[in-house]
Protein backbone atom coordinates (compact mmCIF):
# COMPACT_ATOMS: atom_id res chain seq x y z
CA UNK A 1 0.00 0.00 0.00
CA UNK A 2 1.35 3.38 -0.96
CA UNK A 3 2.56 6.10 2.02
CA UNK A 4 0.12 9.13 2.92
CA UNK A 5 0.56 11.62 0.24
CA UNK A 6 3.59 14.37 0.79
CA UNK A 7 2.62 16.64 3.26
CA UNK A 8 4.67 19.91 3.64
CA UNK A 9 6.62 20.39 6.86
CA UNK A 10 5.00 21.87 9.90
CA UNK A 11 6.00 24.33 12.07
CA UNK A 12 8.26 21.60 13.46
CA UNK A 13 10.46 20.74 10.54
CA UNK A 14 11.44 17.29 10.30
CA UNK A 15 15.37 18.13 10.15
CA UNK A 16 15.56 20.59 12.78
CA UNK A 17 19.37 20.76 11.85
CA UNK A 18 20.09 24.91 12.43
CA UNK A 19 23.15 26.48 12.90
CA UNK A 20 23.52 30.19 14.55
CA UNK A 21 25.55 32.53 12.69
CA UNK A 22 27.73 32.90 15.85
CA UNK A 23 28.19 29.07 15.72
CA UNK A 24 30.20 30.24 12.14
CA UNK A 25 33.10 32.20 12.89
CA UNK A 26 35.55 33.15 10.97
CA UNK A 27 37.49 29.99 9.95
CA UNK A 28 33.30 28.09 9.08
CA UNK A 29 32.00 24.95 10.22
CA UNK A 30 32.61 21.13 8.76
CA UNK A 31 30.04 19.33 9.75
CA UNK A 32 28.93 15.20 9.59
CA UNK A 33 25.16 14.71 10.60
CA UNK A 34 23.39 11.67 10.54
CA UNK A 35 19.51 11.48 11.11
CA UNK A 36 18.11 10.36 14.46
CA UNK A 37 15.25 7.40 14.23
CA UNK A 38 13.11 10.16 15.39
CA UNK A 39 14.11 12.20 12.84
CA UNK A 40 13.72 9.50 9.66
CA UNK A 41 10.75 9.06 10.83
CA UNK A 42 9.56 12.31 10.77
CA UNK A 43 11.71 12.47 7.18
CA UNK A 44 8.73 9.17 6.48
CA UNK A 45 5.86 11.06 7.58
CA UNK A 46 6.44 14.55 5.40
CA UNK A 47 7.79 12.49 2.12
CA UNK A 48 4.55 10.23 2.42
CA UNK A 49 7.08 7.15 2.04
CA UNK A 50 7.18 3.86 3.24
CA UNK A 51 10.49 4.26 4.53
CA UNK A 52 13.93 6.45 5.55
CA UNK A 53 16.28 4.04 6.75
CA UNK A 54 19.23 6.88 6.49
CA UNK A 55 20.23 9.73 5.64
CA UNK A 56 23.65 11.69 6.00
CA UNK A 57 24.93 15.22 5.07
CA UNK A 58 28.29 16.74 4.95
CA UNK A 59 28.33 19.86 4.50
CA UNK A 60 30.77 22.68 4.90
CA UNK A 61 29.37 26.50 6.38
CA UNK A 62 31.62 29.44 5.11
CA UNK A 63 30.99 32.84 6.20
CA UNK A 64 30.83 35.57 2.66
CA UNK A 65 30.96 39.67 2.90
CA UNK A 66 27.96 41.50 3.84
CA UNK A 67 26.59 38.48 6.48
CA UNK A 68 25.94 36.18 4.01
CA UNK A 69 26.94 32.49 4.13
CA UNK A 70 27.63 29.77 1.72
CA UNK A 71 27.14 25.90 2.44
CA UNK A 72 28.09 22.96 0.22
CA UNK A 73 28.09 19.57 0.44
CA UNK A 74 26.57 16.38 0.20
CA UNK A 75 24.11 14.38 1.29
CA UNK A 76 22.93 10.72 1.24
CA UNK A 77 19.60 9.03 1.53
CA UNK A 78 18.43 5.40 1.35
CA UNK A 79 14.36 5.97 0.75
CA UNK A 80 11.64 3.15 -0.35
CA UNK A 81 8.18 4.01 -1.91
CA UNK A 82 5.50 2.06 -2.89
CA UNK A 83 5.94 1.34 -7.27
CA UNK A 84 3.31 3.38 -8.80
CA UNK A 85 1.92 -0.17 -11.13
CA UNK A 86 2.13 -2.60 -8.51
CA UNK A 87 2.89 -0.68 -5.37
CA UNK A 88 5.69 -2.86 -4.34
CA UNK A 89 8.24 -1.29 -2.41
CA UNK A 90 11.10 0.18 -4.60
CA UNK A 91 14.53 1.41 -2.57
CA UNK A 92 16.25 4.27 -3.92
CA UNK A 93 19.45 5.28 -2.79
CA UNK A 94 20.41 9.08 -3.71
CA UNK A 95 23.68 10.89 -3.58
CA UNK A 96 23.61 14.65 -4.07
CA UNK A 97 25.89 17.43 -4.23
CA UNK A 98 24.67 20.64 -2.71
CA UNK A 99 25.61 24.79 -2.93
CA UNK A 100 23.16 26.97 -1.33
CA UNK A 101 23.66 30.83 -0.34
CA UNK A 102 21.73 32.30 3.10
CA UNK A 103 21.80 36.10 2.16
CA UNK A 104 19.97 38.88 4.59
CA UNK A 105 16.58 39.50 3.69
CA UNK A 106 17.93 43.57 3.21
CA UNK A 107 20.86 42.37 0.94
CA UNK A 108 18.00 40.85 -1.86
CA UNK A 109 15.52 43.44 -1.23
CA UNK A 110 17.45 46.25 -3.50
CA UNK A 111 18.41 43.47 -6.21
CA UNK A 112 16.23 43.72 -9.53
CA UNK A 113 15.51 40.30 -11.15
CA UNK A 114 18.77 40.49 -13.56
CA UNK A 115 21.13 40.61 -10.88
CA UNK A 116 19.30 38.05 -8.63
CA UNK A 117 20.07 35.87 -11.43
CA UNK A 118 23.38 36.32 -11.87
CA UNK A 119 24.40 35.57 -8.43
CA UNK A 120 26.97 32.99 -7.69
CA UNK A 121 24.77 30.87 -5.68
CA UNK A 122 22.99 28.23 -7.48
CA UNK A 123 20.38 28.44 -5.02
CA UNK A 124 19.72 31.46 -2.42
CA UNK A 125 17.93 31.21 1.00
CA UNK A 126 16.35 34.33 3.36
CA UNK A 127 18.98 34.43 6.53
CA UNK A 128 16.26 34.26 9.12
CA UNK A 129 17.44 36.22 11.91
CA UNK A 130 20.94 35.11 13.28
CA UNK A 131 19.70 30.75 12.01
CA UNK A 132 21.16 28.38 9.20
CA UNK A 133 18.13 26.59 8.66
CA UNK A 134 20.21 23.74 7.53
CA UNK A 135 17.58 20.88 7.79
CA UNK A 136 14.65 22.55 5.94
CA UNK A 137 16.97 22.88 2.93
CA UNK A 138 18.74 19.47 3.45
CA UNK A 139 14.43 18.40 3.10
CA UNK A 140 13.53 20.08 0.17
CA UNK A 141 17.11 18.69 -1.77
CA UNK A 142 16.16 15.28 -0.27
CA UNK A 143 12.15 15.81 -1.71
CA UNK A 144 13.17 17.58 -4.97
CA UNK A 145 15.78 14.41 -5.63
CA UNK A 146 13.36 11.70 -4.81
CA UNK A 147 11.93 9.94 -8.25
CA UNK A 148 8.26 11.02 -8.34
CA UNK A 149 7.29 7.99 -10.12
CA UNK A 150 9.32 4.80 -9.02
CA UNK A 151 8.34 1.60 -10.61
CA UNK A 152 9.36 -1.95 -9.69
CA UNK A 153 12.10 -3.76 -11.53
CA UNK A 154 9.81 -5.33 -14.47
CA UNK A 155 6.93 -3.45 -14.26
CA UNK A 156 4.61 -2.44 -17.01
CA UNK A 157 1.13 -0.20 -16.94
CA UNK A 158 -0.54 -1.49 -19.77
CA UNK A 159 -3.70 0.66 -20.84
CA UNK A 160 -7.05 -0.50 -21.25
CA UNK A 161 -10.23 1.22 -22.24
CA UNK A 162 -12.85 -0.83 -20.66
CA UNK A 163 -15.34 0.44 -22.66
CA UNK A 164 -13.94 -1.01 -25.68
CA UNK A 165 -13.04 -4.66 -24.75
CA UNK A 166 -15.68 -6.67 -24.17
CA UNK A 167 -18.28 -7.91 -21.65
CA UNK A 168 -16.48 -6.55 -18.51
CA UNK A 169 -17.34 -3.33 -18.75
CA UNK A 170 -20.00 -1.30 -16.44
CA UNK A 171 -22.43 -1.08 -19.16
CA UNK A 172 -22.04 -4.48 -20.70
CA UNK A 173 -25.42 -5.83 -19.60
CA UNK A 174 -27.27 -3.02 -21.25
CA UNK A 175 -25.48 -3.24 -24.43
CA UNK A 176 -26.77 -6.40 -24.65
CA UNK A 177 -30.35 -5.64 -23.94
CA UNK A 178 -29.80 -2.99 -26.94
CA UNK A 179 -28.99 -5.61 -29.29
CA UNK A 180 -32.02 -7.42 -28.51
Amino acid sequence: MAGPSPQPPTLEAPLPWTHTVQDVGARGLDIKRSASAAELNALEAALGVLNVASFDAAYEVRIQSGRRYRIEGTFKANVTQACVVTLDPVVEHIDESFAVGFNPPERLEHLSDAERSVLDEPDVEVLDGDSLEIGRVLYDLLASALDPYPRAAGAEFTFRDRLDSGSDHPFAALAKLKKQ
